[in-house]
C-alpha cells in the first residue's frame, strides 16, 4: 500500500511540475506589436500589460497613454500580469535639455494570487521578459509600494549610467525630481 501511494504521489508531483514548467505561448502577434507601440517615442503608448489565456497563452491585457497613474489603475489584487511602463529620464543643465526614454518590465503578481499561479509564475517570467526588449531594469511586485514611482526611479537610478538625470517623467503631468528619490 505505501509503495502504490509513494508511486501515485510521484506521479502527481510529476505531472504537476509538467503543469508548471509549460512553456509559454506568446505568438500572439499583438504582444509585440504593443509592445513595440510602448518603446516608440513617436507613439503616445507608453505602458502596456499582458495576462495569461489558461494556464500559458499570453495576451494583451490593457495598454495606454496616460504613464504610471493609469497603468496602476489596470493592476488587480486578483491577477498575474506582465507589462512594460516608458520613464522619461530628463536632465536639464543651463540651456541644454537631455530626454531619455527608460523602459521598466514589471512582473505584477497580485495578493489574491493562488499558490499554483505563483508557482507557475516562476517559471514564465523569464520566457515571458524576452519579450521585453530593451528594458533598463525589472521590477517584482504584488503591491504598489513594491512598484512605487519612488521604487521605480530608485531601480531606475541603479541600473543607469554615471550622469544622473535631474528628473523622471513617469506620464503627462506626472514628475519625481532626483532629490525626492535620493532623500
Amino acid at each position: 500500500i505505501v509503495a502504490s501511494f509513494v508511486r501515485r504521489l510521484s506521479l502527481l508531483l510529476h505531472s504537476l511540475f509538467l503543469s508548471l514548467a509549460m512553456s509559454v505561448d506568446i505568438s500572439d502577434e499583438g504582444l509585440q506589436k504593443t509592445w513595440s507601440d510602448v518603446c516608440d517615442s513617436k507613439s503616445d503608448t507608453n505602458w502596456c500589460l499582458f495576462r495569461m489565456e489558461g494556464k500559458n497563452k499570453l495576451v494583451v491585457d490593457s495598454s495606454g497613454s496616460g504613464g504610471y497613474a493609469e497603468m496602476v489603475k489596470n493592476l488587480a489584487n486578483d491577477k498575474v500580469l506582465f507589462g512594460g511602463l516608458t520613464v522619461v529620464g530628463v536632465d536639464n543643465r543651463e540651456n541644454v535639455t537631455s530626454r531619455r526614454a527608460k523602459h521598466v518590465a514589471i512582473t505584477w503578481i497580485g495578493e489574491n494570487v493562488g499558490g499554483l499561479a505563483k508557482a507557475r509564475v516562476s517559471m514564465q517570467r523569464a520566457e515571458v521578459l524576452r519579450l521585453f526588449t530593451g528594458v533598463s531594469t525589472s521590477i517584482n511586485a504584488g503591491d504598489l509600494d513594491d512598484f512605487s514611482r519612488k521604487e521605480i526611479g530608485a531601480a531606475l537610478l541603479k541600473a543607469g549610467a554615471a550622469h544622473k538625470p535631474t528628473h523622471y517623467e513617469f506620464g503627462p503631468d506626472d514628475v519625481i525630481a532626483l532629490s525626492d528619490l535620493l532623500g
